[in-house]
């Protein structure tokens, strides 16, 4: 634990929780929440889907005064939410070990998709993955000079069509994910 991170979760790398719905990853994600705050690291946690309130923080043993949490799913806003209270860890507790949450990822969309003229065959939904590319990289970066550990959790759903799952959230995703499970 001392060597690896939160309890399994390495610091430095990205793991993604994802399944379908009530398959219990967000009580897994707060689980790992609450080990983070007994371990004395700083976590962020991150909710989109509106779901999840300091009640269910409290039932699960976390004390929701120790956590920072952020609650949109608009992209552009996850990131730029993420960004900041990171700014504040580093500036207020140098050297702090952050857990961040990210639940659940799949359901942000992006201001960009607002803008999108659908009478135009060239007008493609796409704006969230974008944002998330973008907001994904600069979490990654500041992994170079932060501890940060990411557990972000996402639903998956059945291909239509076809055999297996797939994961909301795009190539992006797969590609800073250490482990998918």
């Amino acid at each position: 634990k001392a060597d690896y991170g939160i309890s399994g979760l390495p610091f430095g790398k990205w793991i993604q929780i994802s399944g379908r719905p009530d398959a219990g990853k967000t009580s897994l994600s707060l689980l790992a929440l609450k080990a983070a705050q007994d371990q004395g690291y700083a976590p962020i946690y991150v909710e989109t889907e509106g779901k999840t309130g300091p009640e269910d923080l409290i039932s699960a043993g976390i004390d929701p005064d120790g956590v920072m949490t952020i609650t949109t799913s608009i992209t552009e806003e996850v990131f730029e939410a993420i960004n900041r209270s990171l700014d504040v860890i580093k500036d207020q507790h140098p050297g702090a070990k952050v857990l961040l949450v990210i639940d659940s990822y799949g359901n942000t969309s992006s201001l960009r998709d607002s803008e999108l003229d659908q009478t135009q065959k060239v007008a493609q939904v796409g704006g969230a993955a974008k944002s998330n590319r973008l907001g994904l990289g600069a979490i990654k970066a500041r992994q170079i000079n932060q501890e940060i550990a990411v557990l972000v959790v996402n639903y998956s759903y059945a291909n239509i069509g076809s055999v297996g799952e797939t994961n909301a959230g795009g190539r992006a995703l797969e590609f800073y994910c250490s482990l998918i499970i």
